[in-house]
């Protein structure tokens, strides 16, 4: 999982000319305890939080005073393809750039909600390990996302070799493309691979109204296929 699958991407950002009485009130109007502070190419140049808010009230300091001289500089940051494992022991608040703008904020809820989503995963993805039937996902760029044992065996590939990929590369004729594209669901059709029959049931994948992906549950029913032959075989002897 990287930055980019946790992070939030509504940032309520400030200014060097926004005052601290200022920042209180966007953090009141907004529910932040905090906000990355950016020039006008939208850089960051610091940070600042509700404590240190705080410690201008406490310390009798102006609430005018620009936000500039009280957030802090010296920033640890995150990029939005690291994974979210190298930053577990970093700070609570952390700004994500790319290029040096700031394109998201990750804090401990974020954090916290990626451990739990993280092992929910694991679990299923024991239950979809655990089934006879073929499952295959992909991205909603088509890249294969998802392959569980039975196929990996199937197909002769590792997981970890073909994740990634383009789903044509690995099995051209999976149709996921279409749903993808559709966003429609095909159950309930036939497909060939390696010379096998299955029933394929495929649907798209949707978060938030959006097409994040597709998959497809192979059943292979090849005995079944070769029983029927062979009873056609004897109804046309028999005729």
């Amino acid at each position: 999982m990287r930055l980019t699958d946790i992070m939030s991407t509504k940032l309520v950002v400030l200014t060097l000319n926004h005052t601290v009485k200022e920042a209180a009130q966007i953090f009141l109007d907004n529910q932040i305890d905090g906000a990355p502070v950016v020039n006008e190419k939208g850089e960051l140049l610091g940070l600042l939080t509700k404590s240190h808010i705080y410690r201008v009230i406490v310390q009798d300091q102006n609430t005018g005073s620009l936000v500039g001289d009280i957030m802090n500089p010296d920033l640890t940051v995150g990029h939005p393809d690291e994974e979210v494992k190298d930053i577990f022991d970093k700070v609570g608040r952390l700004p994500v750039v790319d290029k040096k703008v700031v394109v998201g904020m990750i804090t401990r809820t974020d954090i916290a909600r990626a451990f739990f989503e993280s092992s929910i995963s694991n679990d299923l993805l024991n239950i979809i390990d655990a089934t006879h039937n073929l499952i295959i996902a992909v991205d909603c760029r088509g890249k294969l996302s998802l392959l569980n044992q039975v196929a990996e065996k199937f197909l002769g590939v590792k997981g970890n070799e073909v994740l990634g990929r383009d789903i044509v590369e690995i099995i051209p004729n999976t149709g996921l493309m279409e749903i993808l594209k559709t966003g429609v669901s095909k159950p309930v059709q036939k497909i060939v691979l390696k010379n096998c029959t299955f029933i394929s049931n495929r649907t798209p994948i949707k978060k938030n109204g959006e097409i994040i992906g597709a998959v497809a549950v192979l059943q292979d029913i090849s005995e079944l296929e070769n029983i029927s032959r062979e009873l056609e075989k004897v109804k046309e002897l028999n005729d």
